[in-house]
């Protein structure tokens, strides 16, 4: 009979006996995961809810697999957009030992489940397993396949001891780090607090101090409040900077970091980035994911731009996905062709222009 798919919900069961069976760096995107980026997030902008899930089920009818989307808009058109928050990223949870075949099995029912006129799939990792086996079954399959982004993701392959980092990377930014909290000691009581796997109540009064609706959702699993980090510096008893992590296996990821303007002159994000990887050593944890933009501060750091985040848009086969792949590669081509013109124009200083305007009235 061999693997089916279907719109359907997924059981907490269902999630509980997934979760070990998909990549561990990807198994946060949970159940949870999905049902609180619905309930905070759907719908808004041009995200329109709910969220649907084609479910992939073997011959037992246990699941191997699901592809979570919602439908954006742009303009006239419905995209089927792979679904959960935008950031750290995005991924298809598939079983590892069933990945090709539940592959094969989405793209056949999405060929003919018509919500929108392609698929969107991104922010994604180049090197996620489950989105370069789905990119290739669509290849295999005749879809009109379109890149929109391609951008560079940092992330720091953390040594076994702190001092081996220190090495790497060389003491000054540690230096500098403890140098700013002892400083910004001297003006007031400074405490830099770790939140994780707390009760609901606990998570309530962490979450108030940084007014995040869609942490407090995800927090009510407890799979979920062990795995997330929130770091916390208090100074004079008020929060004014944190730091949100995920821990996903081996690999902590960098949700935000993030700080007050009354405290910019203490290089707060700089404090808190030492705790983090102090504690990410003495976790065990092997790669710190921090997601992109701002090379030259998070190359400081040791990060070095080793994945790239992409964007995918796939067209179904025949000649309406043929003419919509071939406009939007058309529409890319103008945009460049734009941008380059823009660069090569000759660009006046305010002397240049007084000279010009000079020349133009004699």
């Amino acid at each position: 009979m061999g693997l089916t798919v279907s719109l359907s919900d997924m059981s907490a069961s269902d999630w509980h006996r997934l979760r070990p069976r998909v990549p561990s760096e990807y198994a946060f995107m949970s159940g949870v995961w999905y049902e609180a980026w619905s309930s905070h997030h759907l719908p808004s902008g041009s995200w329109r809810g709910p969220v649907v899930r084609a479910v992939v089920r073997d011959e037992k009818q246990n699941v191997v697999g699901v592809f979570p989307y919602a439908i954006q808009t742009k303009g006239p058109l419905k995209f089927m957009s792979l679904g959960g928050p935008y950031g750290p990223l995005r991924s298809v949870p598939l079983a590892r030992e069933r990945r090709e075949e539940a592959c094969t099995a989405l793209v056949r029912f999405l060929t003919v489940q018509r919500d929108g006129v392609a698929l969107r799939l991104g922010p994604v990792e180049n090197t996620d397993p489950a989105v370069r086996a789905l990119l290739a079954e669509f290849r295999s399959q005749e879809w009109h396949l379109c890149q929109t982004r391609n951008s560079l993701e940092f992330t720091l392959n953390l040594p076994e001891t702190f001092a081996e980092y220190e090495a790497r990377v060389g003491p000054e930014l540690t230096k500098k780090s403890a140098y700013k909290e002892r400083r910004m000691g001297r003006q007031g009581q400074v405490q830099v607090r770790l939140h994780t796997q707390l009760s609901s109540d606990e998570w309530e009064r962490v979450m108030d101090d940084v007014n995040r609706d869609f942490w407090k959702s995800f927090l009510s699993d407890t799979t979920a409040s062990s795995d997330t980090k929130v770091w916390l510096l208090y100074f004079n008893g008020q929060a004014v900077s944190h730091c949100f992590g995920i821990d996903s296996g081996q690999h902590r990821y960098i949700i935000t970091n993030a700080y007050m303007q009354s405290v910019t002159s203490f290089s707060t994000g700089v404090i808190l980035l030492r705790h983090v990887f102090e504690d990410a050593i003495e976790k065990r944890i092997r790669v710190v994911n921090y997601g992109e933009g701002d090379s030259g501060y998070k190359t400081r750091w040791g990060f070095v731009p080793q994945r790239r985040i992409q964007e995918w848009l796939a067209f179904r086969p025949g000649l309406t996905g043929v003419a919509l792949s071939a406009g939007l590669k058309l529409a890319d081509l103008l945009l460049a062709l734009r941008r380059r013109a823009a660069k090569r124009t000759p660009r006046f200083t305010d002397r240049q222009a007084d000279q010009q305007s000079e020349s133009d009235t004699a």
